[in-house]
């Protein structure tokens, strides 16, 4: 085998360019060194197929094509990481394809630099200097190997970049993984027809008076109210909410009814929790009523536990999503929603209703806020005193304290609205983190904890929303956000024939039920029985 350096050289010097600005304009990872390591066994890959077309004028124009292709991708992957500071991923072809012309002039003029210019016009300048010149092969004197040893390397190449994982930042491998997990995933819910703006609620009436009105609903990740200051844990993790909380409805025996994301918010979302092909889902309910909806979410847009809350959130009026990027990496720190927060706010519309959907403390908590915010470096306390659960449990703690000034600057911003208002805190589910189990997580399937389900469930009011309205605050209610959607139109002064009172948490006519978690377990039975056992 012999090499034509010159030709050879044309084909890595993309490569070397790209690893040469990650490593120059962001904080180098053992990302990019991995992405260079794909970039070289693709290149295998593209010049061991170049190799086996026979005919020339056909090996020159393919050779043309896929070179575009290849170069085109590594300048993009590292613009895309310059930019996020993350890989490539299914969900930005998701933003990508709901993204209109003027939001796609905002995104270019927002972050497009100097420097990303300067990387797309030297690979600009590869693809044209390859595309005019005569084709050159990259091997001049191929092996003479027969065509099934050709193929096992060409297998051989393409299963290491499988198994090996390299292959997840390749943008073309996720180009056509995120467009047909688009097209494929949208379609599960289209009979739900949870879309369009208007559900299949019967007769609904907003019972408020006449003045402006700004409803937020704030819906956290993976937080048990366990290690929470405002529920009297040990630490002050919530510092901010608990200057106010004299101002705040703590309710103090909330669960969520499942252990994962899209379980628990369908049901709390939704009506009838995705049983009948006619659901409507909350946004539905405030669009009937009049309001103007906005979902502003940090979770990722796309993916199995994922799109049927894109979905949801679609109903809205105005829908914005600002993390594109997997749970296990760095991602946007939830404060970028608030400028979308403040854009909400002072819309003209005078019944407004905004969901902001927090990444909060989800899955790796170091990752989940900024430096100013890593607080907690003492030993913690746990049954399960170990250095690697003390790390995890500080992390948690300090992601929780993050959560909590982003709830205590949602409550600002909307105070400073003088409206009738009121904010609602939840999280989606809690987390076990070496509380009950030598665990960290929500995978209840094992053996389920109590915080797993046990959440925060916090309200603030306004002055003059208590000043119009009441409710009936019992902070030791038994209730679970498998019934918020009833609880939310209370709340809200909106009527409709389905509404229920009897499972409102701010109703005087509220009767508590059995709460059924997860596997079919009657919560309250299975840890009174629980707790009865280890005494």
């Amino acid at each position: 085998m012999k090499l034509n350096y010159k030709s050879f050289l044309t084909w890595v010097s993309p490569i070397l360019v790209s690893l040469i600005f990650e490593f120059l304009s962001s904080e180098f990872r053992g990302y990019n060194l991995k992405n260079c390591i794909e970039n070289f066994l693709s290149l295998s890959l593209i010049l061991g197929f170049i190799s086996l077309i026979p005919k020339k004028n056909i090996k020159s124009a393919l050779s043309k094509i896929l070179y575009v292709i290849f170069v085109f991708s590594m300048g993009i992957e590292s613009a895309y990481f310059y930019i996020f500071d993350t890989f490539f991923s299914a969900s930005a072809i998701f933003i990508i394809l709901e993204t209109n012309y003027a939001e796609a002039s905002e995104f270019f003029f927002s972050y497009v630099s100097l420097e990303i210019i300067l990387l797309l016009f030297i690979d600009l300048i590869f693809i044209i200097t390859f595309s005019i010149k005569s084709y050159v092969p990259v091997l001049v004197k191929p092996p003479s190997f027969k065509a099934k040893y050709k193929y096992l390397f060409l297998t051989s190449t393409f299963f290491l970049l499988t198994y090996s994982g390299l292959y997840f930042a390749n943008l073309p491998y996720q180009f056509i993984k995120g467009g047909a997990e688009y097209f494929n995933e949208i379609k599960k819910y289209e009979k739900f027809n949870i879309k369009s703006s208007f559900g299949n609620f019967k007769n609904v009436e907003f019972k408020g008076n006449s003045d402006s009105h700004t409803f937020v609903l704030i819906i956290g990740e993976s937080t048990t109210r366990h290690h929470l200051g405002i529920y009297d844990f040990y630490r002050s993790t919530t510092p901010k909410l608990s200057q106010i909380k004299e101002d705040l409805l703590i309710y103090k025996d909330v669960i969520s009814s499942e252990s994962h994301t899209i379980e628990s918010l369908q049901a709390a979302l939704s009506l009838d929790n995705f049983k009948k092909e006619t659901e409507s889902t909350l946004i539905q309910l405030m669009n009937q009523a009049g309001f103007k909806t906005f979902w502003l979410s940090n979770q990722i847009p796309i993916g199995i536990y994922d799109t049927l809350l894109s979905k949801v959130a679609k109903a809205s009026d105005s829908y914005v999503f600002t993390n594109t990027t997997d749970y296990g990496s760095k991602t946007p720190y939830d404060e970028v929603l608030l400028p979308h927060l403040d854009i909400a706010l002072n819309d003209d519309s005078p019944n407004k209703f905004i969901v902001l959907h927090l990444l909060a403390t989800h899955g790796r908590y170091k990752l989940r806020y900024p430096d100013k915010f890593d607080i907690f470096k003492d030993i913690p306390k746990t049954r399960f005193p170990k250095k690697a659960n003390f790390e995890i449990i500080n992390t948690y703690h300090n992601s929780i304290s993050y959560v909590d000034y982003l709830v205590d600057q949602v409550i600002n911003k909307v105070s400073s609205q003088n409206q009738n208002s009121f904010v609602v805190y939840f999280s989606d589910h809690g987390e076990e983190v070496f509380t009950d189990r030598d665990f960290f997580g929500h995978n209840d399937l094992e053996e389920p904890t109590r915080s797993m389900f046990e959440i925060p469930f916090v309200v603030w009011l306004s002055p003059q929303y208590k000043s119009n309205y009441t409710i009936d605050f019992k902070p030791e209610t038994p209730f679970s956000i498998e019934h918020l959607l009833h609880s939310i139109s209370d709340l809200s002064k909106i009527d409709f024939n389905e509404k229920d009172s009897k499972k409102s948490i701010f109703s005087k006519d509220f009767e508590p039920v059995k709460r059924i978690i997860g596997q079919r377990l009657d919560y309250d039975d299975y840890f009174k029985s629980k707790i009865d056992s280890q005494h």
